[in-house]
């Protein structure tokens, strides 16, 4: 434990996640429900990091899908390593680095955004270089190529490389009718949500919820409604299943 650092137990109503200063852009579904799953099996996980500001925020460094998961076993409290002495751009640093060591690698779009965050933190493109790996040299291009402003915040955006292409050849740098979300949800991702959704059903990593069985009911109305609007016939056996022919 390093001297500016203690570990113990801390509320999970007390650590705030900002999202300026947390490199991940979204969670990984499937990670969270294999750690309810560890954690339920009675495995311990290391303390999260949490940094300790001078205006008493306790800022998530590191241990994001740690945290949804000890909220998904119901617990209210987490072990925590606590840091004090951090500025918000030691905090972002250190939560770069940190994820960096583990999990997923980062996504083009988080290490695009990343970048930006550093830029605007005022940090040098030597600094930036040798945290994300891009040469200084190449830094500037590499953004370039993947960022479009949204015009109704001014917010810098990292999208894939396809739709980056979609919006330049038609002349476009100021795109309202897009969204993140929808950004995201392009292409592979939406093999990826799906190969994950496969994962949590055939895992048994489904929680047992009545808001989540309202939201599975919804989903496979409309994954039924999706089918049959694609040509596939559903009829309904005599014990009650779903029986799908394809014509």
């Amino acid at each position: 434990m390093n001297k500016n650092s203690q570990t113990r137990l801390l509320k999970l109503s007390e650590i705030k996640i900002d999202p300026r200063l947390y490199p991940r852009m979204h969670s990984d579904f499937v990670t969270k429900a294999k750690y309810i799953h560890a954690m339920k099996s009675g495995a311990v996980f290391p303390p999260i990091i949490v940094a300790q500001m001078d205006d008493g925020r306790k800022l998530l460094i590191d241990g994001k899908h740690r945290i949804e998961a000890t909220e998904g076993c119901k617990e209210t409290h987490i072990q925590a390593t606590i840091e004090f002495g951090l500025s918000e751009e030691d905090v972002f640093k250190e939560a770069v680095i940190a994820n960096a060591k583990h999990g997923k690698p980062f996504t083009t779009q988080e290490i695009v955004q990343i970048t930006v965050t550093m830029q605007s933190l005022d940090m040098s493109l030597n600094e930036i270089s040798e945290i994300i790996r891009i040469p200084v040299d190449k830094i500037e291009a590499f953004v370039a190529k993947r960022i479009i402003r949204i015009t109704e915040t001014g917010q810098n955006i990292a999208i894939k490389k396809p739709l980056h292409k979609v919006f330049g050849g038609l002349g476009i740098s100021q795109e309202k009718g897009v969204t993140p979300q929808q950004m995201k949800l392009n292409g592979r991702n939406q093999i990826a949500t799906v190969d994950m959704l496969n994962s949590l059903f055939e895992n048994s990593w489904i929680e047992d919820s009545e808001t989540l069985r309202g939201k599975l009911k919804k989903l496979h109305a409309n994954v039924e409604n999706h089918l049959t609007s694609k040509g596939w016939k559903f009829n309904k056996t005599t014990d009650g299943k779903t029986e799908r022919i394809k014509p």
